[in-house]
């Protein structure tokens, strides 16, 4: 249970939330109406046969990911197809790296939402992120985890379902 003395809960009407760590640039404080960079990642399904690459951004109060599915050559491609999760339906996100990989591991509370996103299991679904993209991978979840704890905070103060 969070208290006044926990540096990583706030209390907002008598609710407690706990508040993520800060982003990785001390120096920028995201706000709502701020932009966000947009992440590129790969999705690994159908058993090598099929490769998924796309951008992931964040359209207030959206995540929004773009991708396009192609052969292992890179011949044949599919349309864009568009995926757009509520950040408050998001149940977690979080950036998991070891020494060979990256990837950011994102959970939604309604499988609805990604029954269309390739490699998607159970509402938890991986997007794997290239060694140069690792900085802004871990901003990027650092970013989103402060934008959904705001808006958590923020229906809150109105008395929505905070769910």
């Amino acid at each position: 249970m969070a208290d006044a003395a926990d540096s990583k809960s706030v209390a907002s009407n008598g609710v407690w939330v706990q508040v993520p760590p800060p982003a990785v640039d001390q120096g920028r404080r995201p706000t709502a109406d701020s932009p966000m960079d947009s992440l590129p990642f790969t999705i690994r399904a159908g058993g090598g046969f099929v490769d998924t690459h796309g951008m992931a951004r964040e359209e207030w109060p959206n995540l929004v990911l773009e991708y396009q599915t192609t052969d292992p050559f890179g011949i044949l491609r599919s349309a864009v197809h568009t995926v757009t999760i509520p950040v408050t339906d998001l149940a977690a996100i979080e950036y998991r790296q070891s020494l060979f990989s990256a990837k950011v591991v994102c959970r939604v509370r309604h499988l609805r939402l990604v029954q269309d996103l390739p490699g998607s299991r159970q509402g938890q679904f991986e997007l794997l992120v290239d060694r140069r993209h690792r900085g802004v991978a871990k901003r990027f979840v650092a970013e989103l985890e402060i934008r959904r704890a705001e808006e958590v905070i923020r229906r809150a103060e109105r008395g929505d379902d905070i769910r």
